[in-house]
């Protein structure tokens, strides 16, 4: 998976509880827990996403994590769009 979701380390990390950012950003506490307890990212609004970093003290960046997928560059060479 290349984008990890990473809102429960954020929470751990900082030691702040799911009900207390529910009410800071004014959202059931059941959606920061959904939120919260995914590891692929979310559709979530660019909105949310601020009311996160403001809130917790961290970047979009912080909150996701992208890793490369690996891909054998050889056999990509060899594969051939003619045959």
């Amino acid at each position: 998976m290349p984008l990890v979701w990473k809102l429960d380390q954020l929470l751990k990390e900082r030691k702040i509880k799911a009900r207390w950012l529910s009410l800071q950003l004014g959202k059931h506490e059941n959606n920061i827990y959904r939120l919260k307890n995914r590891t692929d990212v979310p559709q979530i609004t660019h909105e949310m996403i601020e009311g996160l970093c403001d809130i917790i003290g961290c970047t979009p960046n912080d909150l996701m994590e992208y890793t490369p997928p690996t891909t054998n560059v050889q056999s990509v060479r060899s594969k051939s769009i003619f045959s």
